[in-house]
C-alpha cells in the first residue's frame, strides 16, 4: 500500500484532537509535516504526534515534495487563502468548514481545485457518521419502496451544549496567535457590516445543518422564511416543493447536546440523534417509528468516530481518485443557501 504524505496546517485543539490524531492513527497516512505559527505549540504538537518536520508557516510546508495532501484547520478567516495556496501548490486538500464566507470566495477554491486536478474535500464529518450513513440509506429505501408513504415534513435542529472535549490527547501553550495571515472577508460584500460577525458565527456552527439537510434530501431547497431576530433561538423554513422543512438552532449553557434530524412520512418517521462532535466512540442514534412502534436501528455508543472515518475517506479519495462525499463543488451549495437565508433576513429588516 502506498502511503499518502500528509501535512497539517494548524495545531489548535480541534486540529489536534479531531484531525491530527485521526490521521496519524492510520497505516496509509505518512504524517510528513506540521505548519504552526506558534513555535512552541508547533514543536510540542509535532512531538506528541511524532511528526518529523515543523514549519513556521504554511508556505514553507507547501514546498515539501514529500507532502501530497494537507489538512487545513486554522482561523476560519484564513482558511480560504491557505486552501487556495495549497491547491495552486499541487496539494490535495481537506479543510475545516465553512470552506469560505461567500459564494464568490468558494467559487475561487472550486475553480482552483479543478484547474490543478486535485481532491478538495470539506470537513463535514457528520456525513461520515455511521448512523448518518445508515439513516441516509434507509431514507433512500423508504422513498423508493413507499412503505411509509410520502415525506410530509422535516425538522433539523441544533442546540449545542458541551461538545465532548477530552482533556487528554492534545497540547496547548499560552502563546498568542500571531497576526499577519492573509485573511478573506468574513461575509459577502452585500451584507451590512454590523451583521458580518453574526453571519460568520452562523456559518461556523450551523452550516452543518444546511449540509445535512441537503445530503438527506438530495436537493437544493428554496428559502421560505427566516427569523434571525433573536440573539439565541432562531428559525429557518425551507421549501422542497412537496414538503417543508424547518431548521431550529441556538446554544445552551449546560452539558447536554441536542442535535438531529426528524423526517416525517405519512405512515411513520425516521429520527437521527447526533452525538456531541468531539465525543469519540459515539455515532448518531437512529430510530424508526411506525404503526408497530419505535425501533432503534443504531445505538450511539462503541462506534468508529466520524472524524476517523472522514480521514480514511480522504485518503481513499486520493488513492482511488474518487469525488469526495463532501466535495468543494457540492459544499459550495451550502454557502449559496446560507447567503440566501441571510439575504432574506436583510430584506425583512
Amino acid at each position: 500500500m502506498n502511503k499518502v504524505g500528509v501535512g497539517f496546517i494548524g495545531a489548535g485543539m480541534i486540529g489536534q484532537l479531531a484531525h491530527i490524531r485521526s490521521f496519524t492513527s492510520l497505516s496509509d497516512c505518512e504524517a510528513a509535516g506540521l505548519a504552526e505559527l506558534r513555535p512552541i505549540l508547533g514543536r510540542e504538537a509535532a512531538s506528541l504526534f511524532k511528526i518529523p518536520k515543523v514549519y513556521p508557516d504554511h508556505q514553507q510546508l507547501l514546498c515539501d515534495p514529500h507532502i501530497d495532501a494537507v489538512v487545513v484547520v486554522t482561523r476560519r478567516q484564513a482558511t480560504g487563502a491557505i486552501v487556495l495556496d495549497a491547491l495552486r501548490a499541487g496539494k490535495h486538500v481537506l479543510s475545516e468548514k465553512p470552506m469560505a464566507h461567500s459564494i464568490n470566495q468558494a467559487n475561487r477554491l472550486v475553480i482552483a481545485a479543478k484547474e490543478n486536478n486535485k481532491i478538495y474535500s470539506i470537513g463535514y464529518m457528520k456525513r461520515h457518521d455511521i448512523g448518518v450513513a445508515r439513516a441516509h440509506a434507509l431514507l433512500s429505501q423508504y422513498r423508493q419502496s413507499g412503505e411509509l408513504g410520502k415525506i410530509i415534513f422535516m425538522r433539523c435542529y441544533c442546540f449545542g451544549g458541551d461538545i465532548g472535549v477530552s482533556d487528554k490527547g492534545y497540547t496547548m501553550t499560552s502563546e498568542a496567535r500571531p497576526d499577519g495571515l492573509d485573511v478573506w472577508s468574513l461575509a459577502p460584500n452585500w451584507l451590512p457590516k454590523p451583521l458580518r460577525n453574526d453571519y460568520a458565527q452562523f456559518l461556523n456552527v450551523n452550516i452543518h445543518m444546511l449540509n445535512l439537510i441537503r445530503y438527506f434530501t438530495g436537493s437544493m431547497p428554496r428559502v421560505s422564511s427566516v427569523d434571525l431576530s433573536h440573539d439565541n433561538g432562531r428559525l429557518v423554513t425551507l421549501d422542497f416543493d412537496t414538503y417543508s422543512a424547518v431548521i431550529e438552532f441556538g446554544e445552551v449553557a449546560y452539558s447536554e447536546w441536542h442535535e438531529g434530524i426528524e423526517i416525517f412520512f405519512e405512515k411513520g418517521s425516521l429520527h437521527v440523534c447526533l452525538p456531541p462532535p468531539l465525543a469519540e466512540g459515539h455515532c448518531a442514534k437512529v430510530t424508526i417509528s411506525d404503526r408497530s412502534g419505535t425501533k432503534t436501528i443504531i445505538n450511539n455508543k462503541h462506534s468508529e468516530w466520524a472524524f476517523l472515518r472522514q480521514a480514511k475517506s480522504f485518503l481513499d479519495d486520493i488513492s482511488e481518485k474518487k469525488v469526495p462525499i463532501c466535495s468543494g463543488e457540492d459544499s459550495l451549495l451550502d454557502i449559496k443557501l446560507a447567503e440566501e437565508i441571510w439575504q432574506m433576513y436583510v430584506d425583512k429588516r
